[in-house]
């Protein structure tokens, strides 16, 4: 029978006292039974009813459990290996210091109130290169808490806590506190691997907080990344909250608190939005550091909920349809430069290719577009496409024109079209406008 932590330390203890009073028994200071006393209690009580000098007192429990003390697991000069299940109790601390890879199948739960401590430059990988799961459970008055283990915790002692591939479904932090982690730029404080699976990791109630290299970082290209994502705080998290790629920026939910931008990241060159989905408004901009591409032959839609700002890099635009159907429908949605000092022309535009499908610009702002001196919006009108734009505002933008239109066939000037915007206008391009 594998015994638990905590019979292993009652145990250590109980071992301890018979070997110091087997030790001194013989001797004049001896706790030993008194003449006429039946127990060392009642030798005790013979004399003032105080422990005898030099007898051990019982210790308290230490601070902070190790890691080791919950199982022989391989281990080398840079990570403990756990391969068999564990619980970490309710109420109890652990000092971890090294990496902690969690594999083997195995199921690390963790109990409300529970705390890990993790020392500089150390990290806990979750399904990294085996299958392993990640239960920790807490609640609003005892959370579960990963924090740096320095006597002055600051943002970026620790690396964090790492999803890889192998990451079991039902993977689930809940009520948790991570903070004072994300000590390089290649991670942040939960960092989800390119080749995790969707559906199989929720975060839910939880506060992301005192991070230096943000909350949360997916360069997976799943949708649906998240089983949940929602009801999260993150604050103090560098100079921006999540960065993730496209697809996967719809599974994140609308309740959870920012108080720093969403970047956008492509690190493959598609970089596409393929399953449509929708961009809540956090209350902080988006920012596209790659050119964002909407199409695939499952013809998706990005929806952008009303407030949302796309605040895009120099020289990158959002491409509708490009080589394969896609759509935006986007209403009351500000599309502008994320330069400082934002200038005519800091990025390309729009981009409505002829398989662009079901896109509409209702009420929103395009401004500081038209790299090179072309138009904010450029509409290449095909024979399925079907965009509109309605009480859109143009400003600053870097083209003569706001709009361009060009008919792709063989006679592309017979349906070539420019016009100026000018607010608020109505704009529907039918498919029969090339015919």
């Amino acid at each position: 029978m594998k015994l638990s932590v905590e019979q292993r330390f009652r145990d250590r203890l109980v071992l301890t006292f018979i070997v110091l009073l087997a030790g001194c028994c013989g001797g004049s200071d001896c706790p030993c039974p008194a003449a006429g006393a039946d127990s060392v209690d009642d030798a005790k009580t013979a004399t003032d009813g105080s422990l005898p000098d030099g007898a051990p007192e019982t210790p308290e429990p230490p601070a902070c459990l190790d890691i080791r003390d919950f199982g022989d697991f391989a281990e080398n000069n840079f990570d403990i290996q756990v391969d068999a299940d564990i619980t970490i109790a309710a109420g109890t601390t652990v000092c971890i210091d090294k990496d902690v890879w969690l594999g083997g199948n195995s199921i690390f739960t963790i109990e409300a109130g529970a705390t890990l401590k993790f020392m500089s430059g150390t990290r806990l990988m979750i399904g990294a290169l085996e299958s392993a799961q990640i239960i920790a459970l807490g609640t609003g008055e005892a959370p579960v808490v990963f924090t740096s283990g320095t006597a002055a915790p600051a943002a970026g002692d620790w690396l964090g806590l790492e999803f890889g591939p192998h990451v079991l479904t039902g993977s689930t932090l809940d009520h948790c506190v991570v903070e004072y982690a994300a000590g390089h730029e290649t991670v942040s404080a939960l960092t989800v691997a390119p080749a995790a699976e969707p559906g199989r990791i929720s975060v839910s109630n939880s506060v992301l907080r005192h991070n230096l290299h943000g909350a949360l970082r997916s360069t997976s290209q799943e949708a649906g990344l998240f089983k949940s994502f929602s009801g999260n705080e993150l604050h103090d998290n560098g100079d921006w909250s999540i960065f993730i790629e496209p697809d996967p920026m719809g599974s994140i939910g609308a309740d959870n608190t920012l108080d720093a931008p969403v970047k956008l990241l492509s690190t493959t060159y598609t970089g596409k939005v393929e399953k449509s989905a929708s961009w809540p408004n956090l209350g902080v901009p988006y920012i596209v550091t790659e050119d964002l591409k909407v199409g695939s032959d499952d013809s998706p839609v990005l929806t952008l909920e009303e407030g949302v700002e796309l605040l895009f890099n120099q020289d990158t635009g959002l491409y509708v349809g490009l080589n394969a159907p896609g759509g935006v429908a986007a209403e009351g949605v500000t599309f502008t430069s994320a330069a400082t000092a934002p200038g005519p022309g800091d990025w390309r535009g729009i981009y409505f290719t002829p398989d662009a499908l079901g896109s509409t610009l209702d009420s929103c702002g395009v401004s500081y577009a038209g790299r090179d001196g072309k138009a904010a919006v450029d509409i290449a009108l095909g024979a399925n496409m079907s965009v509109s734009i309605v009480g859109t505002t143009f400003s600053d933008n870097g083209g003569e024109y706001d709009i361009w239109t060009t008919c792709i066939g063989d006679e592309p000037d017979k349906c070539g079209k420019y016009v100026n915007a000018d607010p608020p206008n109505v704009f529907d391009l039918e498919p029969c406008l090339c015919d």
